[in-house]
């Protein structure tokens, strides 16, 4: 798509993303899981102009999940379109039934050209490639009258020069599931994605688990496990929630750069980068700090007598077969992107705690499932991480035990309680977000160095 002022073009946008769902019985929220996206935009000449696709506008495209959304399937498109049963191949190694379709030669819209594809046994849909006929192109619209007036009071046009989509569903557990939706690149939902600060939920589950064993309480001070530590004072609550005082080493770029650079221990990074005298006192402030995080793990490594990333494995991942999912390596079968270029390669186990671990959206799924229930730990102690401890007014949040809690950053919290937190590391962004009352999730992964 692309927006154009007079000659000049304002904006191009483009994305490549995965929409997984629970199946169509269900009525459950699809996660929605950025691949790659572009943007470019010029500032000036489109004065806070906002164009692009919004969350509710990118789950339309799993056509058989919003049936009504879109004008091919539904009653309205089902009377403009043609259909025709072309042919039957094998698709997936399944006999499958091709059906066409375009828009009807009388139709003054703008609607589509393409193809069905049904399983023959199931007369389920596998895939759906379809996009803009050149019969209503022309009638092609973007944006509300209201938009389109602004717009055009301001001299700017949009042309859909063409928009193509092709969606596919696989079989999972006996149902079918939105598996891809592309424009030129396929990639898988079982790409992997560094999660950035989204290890802090993951951080505080292993808290909040040697919690439940008697191993640690959240009153406990970071002196019992490091004798020497200099603000030995500092409770496990107050690192959990950012109320420590301790600066996080992540803002110095000299620290940050020797951690990125350099293998060291987690007795290291914190006796080196982690030791710098207090911002406030402790308690009496919220302020981030990746530092609190990384003493969270090497507590976690001194009770357990074990690595970090091994305790992860063994508490977390393998319980939940996160196979998908590892500590402290970079993705196997994706890249990062920073200002245009793979992104530079650096100590990812340095982070531990707060950042480091790698993920896809299948496993964040598995993440989230196992949220709702005792497998991991049981819902009493875990609902302790969902309350809020400390204002995050950066965020227009509060922080729980390694989890936002929003007040107004999404609509919903006026009526419901909307859990999360984003992730960025270089090139990889990350959010998830969770609506527990009506079990709704949000996955969004990005190696783009930025959501569109």
């Amino acid at each position: 798509m692309n927006t154009k002022k007079g000659n000049e073009y304002l904006a191009l946008s483009e994305a490549v993303f995965d929409i997984l769902n629970y199946g169509y019985g269900v009525n459950m929220a699809s996660n929605f899981n950025l691949i790659k996206s572009r943007y470019i935009k010029d500032e000036k000449g489109i004065y806070n102009l906002s164009i692009g696709a919004s969350p509710d506008e990118i789950y339309e495209a799993d056509v058989i999940k919003n049936i009504g959304a879109l004008d091919l399937l539904n009653s309205n498109g089902l009377k403009k379109h043609q259909f025709k049963l072309l042919k039957t191949i094998q698709y997936n190694n399944n006999d499958t039934y091709v059906i066409g379709f375009d828009q009807k030669d009388d139709v003054e819209e703008s609607l589509y050209i393409g193809k069905l594809y049904i399983d023959a046994e199931s007369l389920a849909f596998v895939a759906i490639d379809y996009r803009r006929s050149k019969k209503g192109i022309q009638y092609a619209k973007i944006g509300s009258g209201s938009m389109r007036t602004l717009m055009k009071l301001m001299g700017i046009d949009i042309d859909i020069l063409s928009e193509s989509t092709f969606v596919s569903y696989q079989k999972l557990n006996g149902k079918w599931l939105l598996s891809n939706v592309k424009s030129n690149t396929l990639l898988q939902y079982t790409t992997q994605y560094r999660i950035g600060s989204l290890t802090k939920t993951f951080t505080s589950l292993l808290i909040m688990q040697l919690i439940a064993e008697n191993k640690l309480s959240l009153q406990d001070t970071i002196g019992k496990f490091l004798p020497t530590y200099v603000n030995k004072h500092i409770t496990i609550q107050q690192l959990l929630t950012h109320t420590s005082g301790i600066p996080s080493y992540t803002n110095d770029m000299e620290k940050l750069l020797s951690v990125m650079r350099k293998e060291q221990s987690l007795k290291e990074i914190i006796s080196g980068l982690c030791s710098e005298p207090l911002e406030f006192a402790s308690g009496s402030q919220f302020h981030y700090s990746n530092s609190g995080y990384t003493i969270l793990a090497g507590i976690i490594e001194i009770i357990t007598g074990k690595e970090f990333g091994q305790v992860l494995r063994e508490k977390i991942f393998t319980p939940l077969s996160m196979t998908q999912t590892s500590f402290g390596t970079n993705p196997t079968n994706s890249k990062g992107y920073y200002l245009g270029s793979i992104e530079p390669n650096y100590i990812i186990k340095n982070m531990a705690g707060a950042a480091g671990i790698s993920s896809s959206a299948t496993d964040l799924l598995k993440w989230d499932e196992a949220l709702k229930t005792d497998k991991l730990i049981s819902q009493t102690i875990l609902t302790q991480s969902f309350l809020p401890r400390a204002a995050y007014d950066d965020w227009d949040a509060d922080y729980g035990f390694g989890w936002m809690i929003d007040k107004k950053m999404f609509r919903q919290s006026k009526s419901h309680k909307i859990i999360y937190h984003p992730g960025t590391d270089n090139g990889y962004y990350s959010m998830f977000v969770r609506q527990p009352d009506a079990d709704n999730l949000i996955i969004m992964l990005s190696n783009n160095g930025d959501f569109p």
